[in-house]
């Protein structure tokens, strides 16, 4: 009995200095009409939410990094109003899609 409440309290103990790795971050919650589209490492993601229509622009998470104690992880950025904010012009007016169009099949995920 002493061993197995041994056992559990380790494992415990193990399970709380795993760090929990995140991969990925949430925009918004009930979002729909979701768009992405990508150019040079800057993704543009226009969806629906409240009501409205949002335009975020998102980068800066080239090459992240493995979870680490130590190593600041790289994090993406967030402009919210289009590109206004941060290039001072309306990126999501003028940002071209240089990725391939998704085929979705019978089974693919929808996004």
């Amino acid at each position: 009995m002493g061993r197995l409440l041994l056992i559990g309290a380790l494992s415990g103990l193990f399970a709380l200095a795993v760090p929990t790795a995140h991969a990925s971050e949430r925009l918004d919650v009930n979002a729909s009409a979701v768009r992405l589209a990508v150019n040079a490492g800057t993704a543009l993601v226009t969806y629906r939410a409240r009501g409205r229509t949002i335009h975020a622009l998102v980068w800066g998470a080239v090459n992240a990094r493995p979870p680490s104690a130590t190593i600041k992880q790289v994090r993406f950025r967030f402009d919210w109003s289009g590109g206004w904010k941060t290039r001072h012009r309306l990126v999501w007016k003028t940002l071209r899609n240089r990725c391939p169009t998704l085929r979705r099949g019978p089974h693919s995920p929808i996004w």
